[in-house]
């Protein structure tokens, strides 16, 4: 599924809400749940789904932070990495910077 490709475990409260508003699997706009939650008829089964499904929302927001802390975790230590491949390739031509080497503009 699409949501969980996004956010591990998304997928799960795609599923919740789409059972709740009594959408077909994979069915589910971003329209269909802003008309949800303009119908107070939609909007009382999303609010009995957060409150029998509580549990579940709360681990999935938990797995979806952690998820991103990971990502960008892992693009700081890309980039560092990457500062530190261009400041030992300046050294050995010569350049007293990564940043002079790369970014002086060619005449």
């Amino acid at each position: 599924m699409l949501a969980n490709a996004l956010l591990p475990g998304s997928g799960i409260a795609v599923s919740l809400v789409e059972t709740a508003l009594g959408k077909t699997p994979g069915s589910l706009k971003p329209a269909d749940v802003v008309q949800a939650i303009s119908n107070p008829d939609s909007l009382l089964k999303l609010k009995d789904l957060e409150f029998r499904h509580s549990e579940t929302l709360v681990k999935l927001a938990y797995d979806a932070t952690a998820a991103l802390a990971k990502v960008q975790g892992d693009e700081a230590a890309s980039a560092r990495n990457l500062a530190e491949v261009l400041f030992r390739s300046s050294d050995r031509r010569g350049g007293s910077s990564a940043w002079e080497c790369s970014c002086t503009p060619s005449r």
